[in-house]
């Protein structure tokens, strides 16, 4: 458990764009070993053959320091195949202390500006706290190209995931899209809809097309934004930042 942590950390530590090519590459290794039944490619065998090409031995002699070295390798490489879907993720402990940074710096910089500091302090413990009152509704903004665009409402419950409301937000757009087009008697109101959003013809297909280049992002509140994997549960994480702003952005180059 504690070499996964260690190897989560060096990953993360990793500048964009080679975390970005590791895990492509990762994502090619074991799409091999799943078919290890054909091509007789186990993730043992894998990593024995990726080792040397991803951690180079300094010299090609076999001595004793560089079989070490190469056994070693192949337990990372096989480590990084096996829990690839871990390893690309910020741990949750460190989210919880990026929160707890900005809140300090949010209660410290509020403190200064407001002269009734008791009552404040009353009035940010419940601004910080999940909102009782919940009307079930969460505000959705779509920003294109760094200018702000309409804002949508999407019904939350408990197993509503980041890409469940970017799913929303496609059929909100397209039907806004389409009512107008009815009004005014245009056409092809499916495909112009998400030109409009996205700028390009390539996400005017279907939803699932849309989900592969638009994201979820938690923005403001206890951090400054952060952009949500599909499968995170929505609720949880408005739990954490009550009062964080939801935005959904192109990534054209995901």
């Amino acid at each position: 458990m504690e070499q996964i942590k260690a190897l989560n950390l060096l990953v993360l530590l990793l500048p964009e764009a080679n975390r970005a090519t590791l895990l492509a590459l990762v994502n090619f290794l074991a799409d091999v070993t799943e078919r290890d039944g054909r091509n007789r490619m186990s993730v043992q065998n894998v990593a024995m053959i990726m080792a040397p090409n991803l951690f180079a031995p300094k010299r090609r002699k076999a001595t004793e320091d560089n079989l070490r070295v190469a056994r070693a390798a192949t337990s990372v490489t096989r480590m990084l195949i096996w829990y690839q879907q871990l390893l690309w993720i910020v741990p949750s402990q460190f989210m919880g202390q990026i929160r707890m940074e900005y809140r300090i710096h949010y209660e410290k910089k509020h403190a200064k500006e407001n002269k009734k500091k008791r009552q404040q302090r009353k009035e940010r413990a419940t601004w910080f706290e999940p909102r009782e009152n919940d009307d079930g509704v969460l505000r959705v903004r779509v920003d294109h190209e760094g200018s702000a665009g309409t804002t949508h409402q999407v019904a939350l419950n408990d197993a509503t995931t980041a890409g469940s409301v970017v799913g929303e937000v496609f059929l909100a757009i397209n039907f806004e899209a389409r009512k107008r087009d009815i009004a005014t008697g245009g056409g092809s109101p499916h495909r112009r809809s998400l030109e409009q959003q996205s700028g390009d013809n390539r996400f005017a297909t279907d939803v699932n097309t849309f989900l592969k280049y638009h994201w979820l992002y938690e923005v403001g509140g206890y951090i400054g934004w952060r952009q949500l994997e599909h499968n995170t549960n929505v609720t949880a994480v408005r739990a954490e930042n009550p009062v964080a702003e939801w935005v959904v952005r192109c990534q054209h180059a995901r």
